[in-house]
């Protein structure tokens, strides 16, 4: 999950090919609260390292973190692409 802050925290889902294919249009937090649940859901926290490189990338306003989803929140995210393509 790549993210920045622009009035809210704008972020995108990407495949595992390097960040180089987004699966998930651009979604907004408006907290940095739901990054750090998104971090903790995707078991993306998995040790202090890890929290204090997203601590940082949020003090700098933008970064990333990789996050290791389950097969049934992977399919969630597709699914939500797929709505939002047919939807548009």
């Amino acid at each position: 999950m790549s993210f920045v802050y622009l009035n809210g925290w704008r972020c995108r889902f990407h495949d595992d090919d390097l960040a180089k294919t987004p699966i998930l249009s651009l979604h907004i937090f408006r907290t940095q609260q739901k990054l750090y649940e998104a971090a903790r859901r995707g078991h993306g926290l998995k040790d202090l390292a890890s929290a204090r490189s997203l601590d940082e990338a949020i003090a700098t306003g933008r970064g990333g973190i990789w996050l290791d989803l389950t097969d049934e929140q992977y399919s969630s995210v597709k699914m939500t692409l797929k709505c939002n393509q047919t939807a548009a």
